[in-house]
C-alpha cells in the first residue's frame, strides 16, 4: 500500500481509491501487453499457503462448533472472468476473447491452476467446518451479459465448473455465486455446473426485478441471497413507506417455502437515511416471520 492511496494485490494488480469514493477502483494491470509465451514467465500468486492451515482449520471448527453462525468464506477474491481481465484489462480481455482467443483461454486456464492451488490448502484445512464458499465473478452489466451466453458456454463455463467440481471434492458447503447485473439468460448454466446460491439478485438490473418470476422458474434449484431491497434508488431516495413496500415485495416474491437469504443488493451505502436502514430491517422481520418457512434456508 502506498502514501497515494494505491495498492498492489498479489496478482500485481495496482489499485486506487479515487478521491471522496468507498472502493478501490483497478488501474494497472501486469499482463495488459503480454503474449502466451510470457504468461509461462509471469510470477503467478500463492497467497493461500499451508503455513496457515492449523489457524484455518481452528478457527473454523470453532465457529462450526461453538457458535450459531453460517461459516462463508471467500478466499479467491475473483474468480476466473473477473480476475483473467484484472490481469489484462477489461478491455483487452474482451477483445481476446474473439480476435485472440488462444492467449484468452490460456491466461483461464492459469488462473484456474492458481485459484486451485491456492484453495487446496485451504479447504484441506478448513473445509470440514465451511457451510458456504463464495465464488465472485461479475458476467452481467444492469442491462446485458459482459459476453454472450454462448460464449460463456464455450470458454468459461467449462472452468466454471471445474473449480466448481474441485471445491465440491474438498468441502461439504454450499456454493454461493455473486454476479452482479442481469444474470438471467445464465442461470440454469450455474445451476448445471452446481451453483447452490445466487447472489445478488440485483432488482434494479433489466430482468432480474421480476422476483416473482425468478422464484417461480429457479426456485426449486437455487438459493436466492440479497434481493431484499433494492439498493441503488429505493433504499437511499425512497421514502420509509416506499422501503417497506420494496421489502414486502421481494420477501413476499422470494421468501414463500424457504430458499431465501434476506439482504440488500449491495453493502448499504453511506447516502441511506438512517430511518430507511431502520424500515429495511424492521420490514423484513414483519413480513418474513408471516411466513410459514421463516427460518428456513
Amino acid at each position: 500500500r502506498y502514501p497515494d492511496n494505491t495498492y498492489v494485490d498479489d496478482w500485481g494488480v495496482t489499485w486506487k481509491m479515487p478521491k471522496g469514493s468507498y472502493y478501490y477502483d483497478p488501474v494497472d494491470f501486469p499482463l495488459k501487453e503480454s503474449s502466451v509465451e510470457e504468461l509461462e514467465n509471469f510470477e503467478w500468486p500463492d497467497r493461500v499457503n499451508g503455513g496457515n492451515a492449523a489457524r484455518w482449520h481452528e478457527r473454523s471448527r470453532y465457529l462450526a462448533e461453538q457458535t450459531e453462525y453460517c461459516v462463508v468464506s471467500d478466499v479467491t477474491g475473483y474468480g476466473l472472468f473477473e480476475q483473467a481481465w484484472a490481469l489484462r484489462r477489461f478491455d483487452n480481455f474482451l477483445m481476446d476473447l474473439i480476435i485472440n482467443r488462444d492467449y484468452a483461454e490460456n491466461l483461464l486456464d492459469k488462473v484456474l491452476y492458481t485459484q486451485k492451488k491456492r484453495l487446496d490448502a485451504y479447504l484441506s484445512a478448513a473445509g470440514p467446518y465451511l457451510d458456504v464458499m463464495v465464488i465472485s465473478d461479475d458476467l452481467a452489466t444492469q442491462d446485458a451479459p459482459l459476453i454472450s451466453p454462448d460464449m460463456y458456454r464455450d470458454i468459461v463455463k467449462p472452468r466454471h465448473k471445474e473449480l466448481i467440481k474441485f471445491i465440491k471434492k474438498k468441502t461439504d458447503a454450499k456454493i454461493f455465486y455473486h454476479s452482479c447485473g442481469d444474470v438471467t439468460l445464465f442461470i440454469e448454466d450455474l445451476i448445471d455446473i452446481g451453483v447452490d446460491i445466487l447472489n445478488p439478485v440485483q432488482v434494479s438490473s433489466k430482468k432480474m426485478s421480476d422476483t416473482n418470476h425468478l422464484k417461480n422458474k429457479y426456485g426449486n434449484d437455487i438459493v436466492f441471497w440479497g434481493g431484499g431491497c433494492d439498493t441503488q434508488n429505493i433504499l437511499p431516495f425512497g421514502s420509509v413507506e416506499e422501503v417497506r413496500r420494496e421489502v414486502k415485495r421481494r420477501v413476499l416474491d422470494l421468501g414463500p417455502g424457504g430458499g431465501f437469504v434476506f439482504a440488500a443488493v449491495h453493502n448499504i451505502q453511506p447516502d441511506v437515511p438512517p430511518e430507511n436502514i431502520m424500515a429495511l430491517y424492521e420490514a423484513a422481520y414483519e413480513y418474513g416471520s408471516s411466513l410459514p418457512d421463516f427460518g428456513s434456508v
